[in-house]
């Protein structure tokens, strides 16, 4: 790993638009660098003695990062370990100035590769390997495995909530257990309409995710449901006692129209409950 700060000067509109995310935090910005990460080319460090060329990388990256000798770094711990991560450059020039610092400080590598940017990351994240562009540089970020998710699959959304950004996807593990104990408690409530399940994880462009929980969307029939809602929102915590959540919290989110949750939830998710025909129709006589 360089021990010393590296500069970066802006070579292409990957760059140019990475920096702009940088200094605005702006959803528009950073919405900017994604796609314009996703579609460009990337540069990697190969500790082969023999690396492969970039027709060769293209297709063995398939088999994993292993297969073509990606280079890691380490970042040495107050308890004597190192961390291990995957420096990733945006240009040749950004790759060049890490190079040359590694020949001053007297540290080896064998070669470097391009590849696109939609293979690197889908390995690296297949590989459970940390992410670093640019690292040790002024223009450097840690990719988080969410932020992979957002750039990979179109069904993984950027929002902005309450003042946020947010990265969020659809829950589609249909064998989850709390997807059952939610059925059998919306089941209760004769108003509740549709209910829907997303994963959620605060983005800080310059820091990565965190505060990760789950949101449960819910529609009712009607607007007088105030006093379903505060229920529901009661039982919730009791969710906690019957299953693990690995200490994400379940947040309650009313679906209507004028606000990014609510869009995301409606155009982009589907519901995984819906109330009975039987259901409702018990509830045109009560």
């Amino acid at each position: 790993m360089l021990n010393e700060k590296v500069p970066v000067v802006i070579h292409n509109t990957l760059e140019k638009v990475f920096e702009s995310a940088r200094l605005s935090n702006s959803k528009t910005d950073i919405e900017s660098f994604y796609t314009e990460l996703i579609q460009s080319p990337l540069y990697l460090l190969s500790d082969a003695s023999d690396p492969a060329d970039n027709e060769d990388a293209e297709e063995l990256a398939g088999q994993g990062a292993q297969s073509i000798s990606i280079m890691q770094w380490y970042i040495d711990l107050e308890d004597g370990d190192a961390f291990p991560f995957t420096p990733v450059f945006t240009s040749q020039q950004a790759l060049d100035a890490a190079k040359t610092q590694m020949e001053k400080e007297g540290t080896e590598y064998h070669g470097q590769l391009e590849l696109e940017a939609s293979t690197v990351l889908q390995m690296l994240v297949n590989a459970d390997s940390d992410i670093m562009l640019n690292p040790n540089t002024s223009l450097s970020k840690a990719i988080d495995e969410n932020e992979i998710r957002y750039m990979l699959f179109p069904s993984v959304g950027l929002i902005e909530h309450r003042g946020q950004l947010q990265i969020v996807g659809e829950v589609l593990n249909a064998g989850l257990p709390l997807l059952d104990v939610l059925r059998q408690m919306l089941s209760s409530y004769s108003k509740v309409n549709a209910a829907y399940l997303i994963d959620s994880c605060r983005l800080d462009f310059q820091k990565s995710c965190s505060d990760h929980q789950f949101y449960l969307g819910l529609t009712f029939d009607g607007t007088d449901n105030a006093d379903e809602l505060s229920r529901i929102r009661s039982e919730i915590f009791n969710i906690h006692r019957k299953i693990e959540l690995n200490g994400w919290d379940i947040t309650v989110h009313l679906v209507e129209t004028g606000d990014e949750m609510s869009e995301y939830l409606l155009a982009q998710t589907s519901p995984f409950y819906n109330r009975s025909l039987m259901s409702r129709i018990k509830s045109w006589f009560s």
